[in-house]
């Protein structure tokens, strides 16, 4: 349970976003909190404050660089059409957020209950999966250990969801429903993901600072990072394709990182093709002379 106090900081923040937000011209239509932050799940020091916003001029707010960084916005016949597609922040906004500010946008919405998963958002979640993925291994050589945790817990919390969401044709979004639905379908799964939570719910106490120069699987953020990739790996198996190992894909010559220069590791962008069933990823890697060893590998290939 969180403290008073964590609950008084919460909702502190949550409070100064939404003025901040409701000071954009032209003013926002809806304004949704959405995530863990709304729930048991949320963890001072690592949980986003997320929000869904309906604005006449979405422009406005993503090209602000402090507001871009938690927000999602979304023109009000963009949201719905995204909503009726079954696009997972959307259906989450719309299920569980919590409507801070509406001008009867989404009081006006009809039958909420109408609106359900669809293969959309199991590809959402796939695409989650690699990208919350991604980012914690860049997070590791950039140093950030909150961030580590996080997106290595979101990674493999985003596989559990497909699994949930298949089962049910419902979406789910606390740790608790999650794994509840997949525990009668795939044991493994749940108690990994139990696993991470336990780790990421009390990471001050069980994980160190990542340190200046190290090898991935001597230090605690990398264990934690290649747990993830286990449950991952399992995971993609099962859904017919081949995750590599993250050793695999670093030159053998960057296998020792010192992780306090910036961009040792320079992670590029995340690219899925659902039509090809492949999700390509790119990367390249800088060495100590500031030369460039670009690398291309297919992060997932069919099996």
């Amino acid at each position: 349970m969180e403290s008073a106090e964590t609950k008084s900081e919460l909702e502190s923040l949550v409070s100064n976003s939404l003025n901040n937000l409701l000071k954009i011209e032209p003013q926002p239509i809806a304004i949704i909190q959405t995530g863990s932050s709304i729930t048991e799940d949320y963890v001072e020091g690592l949980s986003d404050i997320d929000f869904m916003v309906i604005s006449r001029n979405p422009e406005a707010l993503e090209g602000d660089a402090e507001l871009s960084n938690f927000l999602c916005a979304r023109y009000p016949k963009k949201f719905l059409r995204r909503l009726k597609r079954g696009h997972s922040f959307e259906l989450a906004s719309l299920k569980f957020g919590r409507v801070l500010h509406d001008r009867g946008f989404v009081d006006r919405i009809d039958n909420k209950s109408q609106y359900k998963p669809t293969e959309i958002t199991i590809k959402d979640y796939m695409m989650s999966a690699i990208n919350q993925y991604s980012h914690a291994l860049e997070n590791y050589f950039t140093g950030s250990v909150e961030r580590v945790i996080n997106c290595s817990y979101k990674s493999v919390k985003s596989c559990c969801k497909i699994l949930a969401t298949r089962k049910t044709n419902e979406i789910y979004e606390t740790f608790n429903d999650v794994v509840n639905v997949i525990s009668e379908i795939d044991e493994t799964m749940a108690e990994k993901l139990s696993f991470l939570y336990f780790i990421r719910k009390n990471w001050k106490k069980n994980l160190e600072k990542l340190p200046a120069k190290d090898k991935i699987y001597e230090n605690d953020a990398g264990r934690f990072i290649l747990a993830a990739e286990g449950v991952l790996r399992y995971f993609f198996r099962k859904e017919g394709y081949s995750l590599p190992r993250f050793n695999d894909l670093i030159p053998e010559n960057a296998k020792e990182i010192e992780t306090d220069v910036d961009n040792d590791f320079l992670f590029h962008f995340v690219r899925h093709n659902f039509n090809e069933n492949k999700i390509s990823y790119c990367f390249g890697y800088v060495d100590e002379n500031g030369n460039s060893d670009n690398v291309f590998k297919d992060f997932c290939k069919t099996a």
